[in-house]
């Protein structure tokens, strides 16, 4: 391959393989482990697992690549997550479900350093638009992702692994062939950007310290860690919330003369059992789940005109929720972000993305419906889609040039030290059945984050009306 060929190219079909790989289980990870009988806590710990791994990992990672080059760290974090997948597709036990996790956590690094080639190999005028072809990758990735997820998921549970780990190989395969190598890269010189990131060890107490005494630094940092917190604790529970909270019709149809009927696709047999069974109108009981495609009424309801049943949400309806809000994001990444912060500025905008999430939180607690939920849905879409990028590019104007690198690796720091913390503070309140207190704990994390953006705006600290976003998050 020519050597004068951009690696844009290559880089947006790496990206876009390893977050459909990535999506394609978010709706079901945390039923997957359910099905090997964990609790809500243990199930959302292996969000938690992941990222405790992934924050001592990902700072290694990128000082290897920083010596022998991204391509081959690349391949090696590609590698650990096919690797991931493939245990997490053929788990029999709850053990492999974690060490699937695990595999995958201590081998973290593939958007970094896809970021960190990105700033190698682009001149510092280019690299906006050069970060915008991740952005791109990961809206189209978090669109199509879980919704082939949902899909494959009723099916059984494990097919989507498979596929993950299939689309992992392809991404090793796209380095491998596409992605041209060449040297390590060399120091940057000071003056020179470094938006890809490049995060210190978690136990570099001195460096943190440093940041966090910057003026004004420090509150962009509690924004996001916030921001983060709330968003983890809400993706992480979301699944096992729906679960117990709002129910999916299945029409039934008679399987010949017998009292058998076949609903219209696979049931959960562990979940399936908590919903009901409507007859003609009217709710009955007596019925049992007999297999995955067959439930078993009671003879006197053997000669219903119409016959559905009603479960608990699963796979194929979480999956389509997220491909719903994945399509909300490419909406507001495709050029509507950029209009609305040269319009507002990006601390109104913070402040308006705060004020959306505490609304979509708040108001997923006292949500029952399908309708209330898809306004739900838009409303968190909006906030989640705004915070990242805006409280991501605040903090790189808050630091010189040179020091953005070390300035968003803190940040990926803080991201992962809120996804350990935030998904089991939500499991404890699902593991008793508090669905609002759940949806309670993000939104008061939220409120926080909005106390900080205000108390910064108060302050006098503001970012230049109309500036660019930094893609680097």
């Amino acid at each position: 391959m020519s050597r004068t060929r951009s690696p844009l190219l290559p880089i947006f079909l790496i990206v876009l393989v390893d977050v459909m790989g990535f999506t394609i289980v978010i709706p079901l990870l945390a039923y997957y482990a359910e099905h090997f009988g964990a609790t809500p806590l243990v199930a959302t710990t292996l969000v938690s697992v992941y990222a405790v791994c992934s924050l001592i990992s990902t700072p290694l990672i990128g000082n290897l690549s920083d010596r022998y080059g991204r391509k081959p760290l690349l391949l090696i974090s590609q590698a650990g997550t096919c690797a991931g997948f493939l245990m997490l597709a053929y788990s029999n036990a709850l053990w492999m479900v974690f060490v699937g996790r695990i595999l995958d956590g201590i081998t973290a690094g593939n958007l970094s350093t896809a970021q960190a080639y990105i700033s190698d190999v682009t001149e510092p005028k280019n690299r906006a638009k050069a970060f915008g072809v991740i952005g791109v990758a990961f809206g189209l990735g978090f669109m199509v992702g879980p919704a082939i997820g949902a899909e494959l998921g009723k099916h059984g549970l494990h097919y989507p692994f498979i596929l993950s780990a299939g689309l992992s190989a392809l991404s090793i395969l796209a380095t491998w062939t596409l992605l041209p190598g060449g040297k390590p890269p060399q120091k940057q010189p000071e003056g020179g950007a470094l938006p890809g990131g490049k995060r210190p060890s978690p136990f570099a107490f001195a460096t943190y310290a440093d940041y966090f005494r910057r003026p004004g630094l420090a509150s962009l940092y509690a924004q996001f860690f916030l921001f983060t917190f709330a968003f983890s604790c809400f993706t992480s529970g979301f699944a096992l919330f729906a679960e117990r909270r709002f129910d999916a019709e299945r029409d039934l149809t008679r399987i010949g003369t017998s009292c058998t009927f076949r609903p219209e696709m696979a049931l959960d047999v562990r979940s399936a059992p908590a919903g009901y069974v409507l007859v003609d109108g009217k709710q009955i009981d007596g019925w049992k789940v007999t297999g995955k495609r067959t439930v078993e009424l009671p003879p006197q309801a053997c000669n219903a005109e119409h016959a559905q049943m009603y479960v608990p949400w699963g796979v194929r309806e979480v999956g389509l929720l997220f491909t719903f809000s994945g399509l909300l994001g490419i909406i507001l990444q495709g050029g509507l972000i950029g209009r609305l912060v040269k319009k507002f500025g990006e601390v109104k905008l913070s402040i308006a993305g705060f004020v959306a999430v505490i609304i979509g939180y708040v108001g997923l607690g006292l949500t029952y419906t399908l309708a209330m939920l898809l306004v739900i849905a838009v409303f968190n879409s909006f906030g989640n889609g705004v915070l990242r990028p805006c409280v991501t590019s605040r903090i790189t104007q808050a630091v010189a040039p040179y020091e953005q690198g070390i300035a968003l690796g803190i940040s990926g720091s803080l991201s992962s030290l809120a996804m350990s913390l935030a998904p089991p503070t939500g499991g404890v309140l699902l593991d008793g059945g508090h669905t609002l207190a759940w949806a309670l704990v993000p939104g008061s994390v939220a409120v926080l984050g909005l106390v900080a953006t205000l108390a910064t705006r108060r302050n006098g600290e503001s970012t230049p009306e109309g500036s660019e976003l930094s893609s680097g998050a």
